[in-house]
């Protein structure tokens, strides 16, 4: 994460938000799956792409096996767009299960800030359809659940848009 961008404190204060929105999100996911899920530390940095483009093109280029995509937007004073990225294996998740594990990340995330925020109908994609727009330069905060009986993981990925960082940024003082 740039050390322009957050002090100290404030990246420590983010990423224990992170941490807890994503830990009622594996809780979730547990019991819609009644699958132990796991977690690996969340990855917080900026990205000048679109997240989502990279990692199914990626997957693609190593011959992995399908992937679904089913994704948010969000709007207000938090605003962007989440996306949870799972394989085929055994079974896709299904896009409402998606769309309610993106909703209760982005909710709980902005109600710790204090920020308000609005959710956009999810969409459903698969690998190698076109998202509209461009991200542009985004805070991206990436999240790896290992869910038990799964050959793979399912990623969530939430960009903020540069839109919504100064507001991020008073938030992150006002509640540490």
């Amino acid at each position: 994460m740039s050390n322009e961008l957050f002090n100290g404190g404030q990246r420590d204060f983010l990423a224990e938000m992170v941490n807890i929105a994503m830990g009622k999100t594996a809780s979730a996911l547990a019991e819609a799956l009644d699958a132990q899920v796991n977690l690996q530390a969340p990855v917080i940095r900026m990205a000048s792409v679109d997240p989502f483009e990279t990692t199914l093109r990626a997957d693609l280029r190593q011959g992995g096996a399908p992937l679904r995509l089913v994704q948010q937007g969000f709007l207000g004073e938090l605003a962007g767009y989440a996306g949870l990225i799972s394989g085929a294996e055994p079974e896709p998740l299904s896009p409402a299960l998606g769309s309610e594990l993106l909703m209760a990340f982005v909710r709980h995330f902005a109600q710790m800030l204090g920020m308000r925020c609005s959710l956009c109908p999810p969409q459903a994609r698969g690998a190698g359809s076109e998202r509209q727009g461009d991200a542009g330069q985004t805070l991206l905060i990436e999240i790896r659940f290992l869910v038990e009986g799964r050959a793979q993981p399912c990623d969530l990925l939430v960009a903020l848009l540069p839109e919504c960082l100064p507001a991020l940024r008073r938030a992150l003082v006002c509640a540490a």
